[in-house]
C-alpha cells in the first residue's frame, strides 16, 4: 500500500475500530509507513549469536491531533469516497427543521 491509499482509508473511517481519531491516524500515516519499511528491511535478520533479538513488533505511537468535527469528518469521507458515508452535512439542521415545521403545522 502506498501513502495515498492509507490516507484515503483513514479519511473514510476504515481504521475507526483501531483508533477513532481520524485526524491522528491521518497525521501518523508517514510514521506508519516508515515503521513498515524498517520492519521489512530487518525481517529475517538474526544477530551474531543466532537470535532474532526477541523483540516483537514495534508499537506505533500516534501523533496527537485535534479530532475532526462532524462537518470535517464528513468532508474527509466525501473526499475519499465521493459520498458521505456515516451521515450527511444537513443532519445537524434536521432538529431545527422539524421544530419549525411543527410550529407552522407542516408534516415532517
Amino acid at each position: 500500500m502506498n501513502r495515498r491509499v492509507l490516507e484515503a482509508l483513514a479519511r473514510a473511517g476504515c481504521f475507526d475500530a483501531l483508533e477513532p481519531n481520524r485526524a491522528s491516524l491521518l497525521a501518523s500515516v508517514g510514521r506508519a509507513i516508515e515503521m513498515a519499511d524498517n520492519a521489512a528491511a530487518t525481517a529475517g535478520q538474526v544477530s551474531l549469536f543466532g537470535s532474532d533479538g526477541g523483540q516483537g513488533p514495534a508499537q506505533l505511537e500516534m501523533l496527537p491531533a485535534r479530532p475532526w468535527s462532524e462537518r470535517e469528518r464528513l468532508a474527509q469521507e466525501k473526499l475519499a469516497l465521493g459520498f458521505y458515508f456515516s451521515g450527511h452535512l444537513f443532519s445537524e439542521f434536521e432538529q431545527d427543521r422539524r421544530a419549525g415545521s411543527r410550529r407552522h403545522g407542516w408534516r415532517t
